[in-house]
């Protein structure tokens, strides 16, 4: 049987089925390296059984307590809440105008936008992304035969 050290803490906590128990004991018993192992766990065991926990005299808690940020109101939350959509609505208008759209998806210049189209014009050129897509898609394929 090869070494057990890895079930000798189980073993000692009682975590293992009887049978299984009685085997690591008896290989504990002819395996030096192994003896030595389950002495060692012993040794720790009644080390931490003589071990005292310290009482404390007085709760920590209530200090601890008294750093803790305090939860924020209900109307602060309310108010942040709000802050926020409002900072994200004004984002998406500003976004809007600065982008040449209408919030009613025209564009600025009269020009359909591309909301009105279903794809984006490339600035500075005539074609769309949607094109422009299709045509290196169609250039790769040439490229591979």
């Amino acid at each position: 049987m090869k070494h057990v050290t890895d079930r000798i803490q189980a073993c000692l906590d009682g975590e293992l089925p009887p049978e299984e128990a009685a085997r690591v004991r008896e290989h504990c018993a002819g395996c030096p390296a192994c003896d030595r192992a389950w002495r060692e766990a012993e040794a720790l065991w009644r080390l931490v059984d003589v071990a005292e926990v310290p009482q404390l005299e007085r709760s920590l808690w209530p200090g601890l307590r008294a750093r803790l940020p305090r939860r924020p109101t209900r109307r602060a939350r309310l108010v942040f809440g709000a802050a926020a959509a409002a900072a994200t609505m004004a984002g998406l208008l500003l976004g809007f105008e600065l982008g040449g759209v209408g919030v009613d998806g025209a564009a600025g210049n009269g020009a359909p936008s591309f909301l009105d189209q279903g794809s984006l014009l490339v600035e500075g050129s005539e074609f769309t992304l949607d094109q422009l897509y299709l045509a290196a898609g169609a250039t790769d394929q040439e490229a591979q035969r």
